[in-house]
């Protein structure tokens, strides 16, 4: 049973780490990865204005990267020690959480006010 949970773990981790980079990739090239985009039926070409929308979502994204990464590597030492899966396992799944629903919504608003 830890195996697979390990492995959840570390998809988990790897998903933290794919929104860390492509928070980064968004500032520095000046394009968005159609699989980020809210609505993957507009693309971002039609967006009103690029800058605004990248700097506008980006830092949240790398935000919300960082918070599902640390959750990820958590989830992988706490199956190992279940001392601390007993005791903070629940509040960093809610912070998770909630931070995944921030983010959400604000990538939401985002692309109400730039498409």
């Amino acid at each position: 049973m830890n195996d697979i949970i390990d492995i959840i773990d570390l998809v988990i981790a790897m998903w933290g780490v794919v929104l860390i980079y492509t928070g980064f990739s968004c500032r520095i090239t000046g394009n968005v990865n159609k699989y980020v985009l809210w609505d993957k039926k507009v693309p971002f070409s039609k967006c009103r204005n690029k800058r605004g929308y990248i700097k506008y979502v980006s830092w949240r994204m790398i935000v919300a990267g960082i918070v599902i990464l640390i959750m990820g590597l958590f989830g992988m030492f706490s199956t190992k020690y279940s001392e601390l899966y007993d005791k903070y396992y629940n509040i960093a799944l809610l912070i998770t959480l909630g931070v995944l629903a921030w983010y959400g919504y604000f990538s939401w608003q985002a692309n109400k006010k730039f498409y």
